[in-house]
């Protein structure tokens, strides 16, 4: 989904991932996985040629 928004977004528009952002896993049927939403994003951003991209938590 994060990657799908991402390329969907055109200039102008503004982008709140607001899902689990504050977990640090996610269960998958039995099976807990690390998870990292701003780092996820952070990779893709890059990926599309974004090269000024924090991981960090601006609300801080």
């Amino acid at each position: 989904a994060i990657v799908e928004i991402l390329l969907r977004a055109r200039p102008g528009d503004t982008i709140v991932l607001a899902g689990k952002g504050h977990e640090k896993s996610m269960i998958y049927g039995s099976e807990k996985r690390p998870w990292d939403e701003a780092a996820v994003a952070a990779s893709v951003l890059r990926s599309m040629g974004y090269h000024r991209v924090s991981e960090g938590d601006e609300s801080t």
